[in-house]
């Protein structure tokens, strides 16, 4: 699954989709149009790489942070290797290696997440 930048106003689209609220109801609650709800969710959940609402709320339900979906996959990732690790002991090794090459790239990305927003404030 391909993750690429989500717009702020996708962001703030797609954190009220899996709520239930209705696209009227959105468009109400961010003063947008209905349509460009509809074109902003289109957008996210196509970079998503989601198709349907339902699929959308998955990736909520098991962890996806909307405002970083990079960070989530790592995490997800992580959470897959050790699940693999406790089952499968013979590549334990390798696979706690994976595990500890992907948490220092989580912890890189919060550092440049964090670095992007004080940059952002100044």
């Amino acid at each position: 699954m391909k993750f690429t930048t989500l717009t702020p106003r996708e962001r703030d689209v797609l954190r009220l989709v899996p709520t239930g609220l209705r696209n009227k109801q959105i468009a109400k609650k961010l003063g947008i149009t209905e349509r460009t709800v509809k074109h902003h969710r289109g957008r996210g959940m196509r970079k998503l790489g989601v198709v349907n609402v339902a699929e959308l709320v998955g990736l909520v339900r098991d962890g996806l942070d909307v405002e970083d979906p990079i960070r989530s996959a790592l995490v997800n990732a992580r959470r897959l290797l050790e699940t693999l690790s406790d089952a499968d002991m013979r590549g334990a090794r390798h696979v706690r290696a994976a595990i500890r090459h992907i948490t220092k790239a989580i912890e890189m990305n919060s550092a440049a997440q964090r670095l992007r927003l004080t940059r952002r404030n100044c």
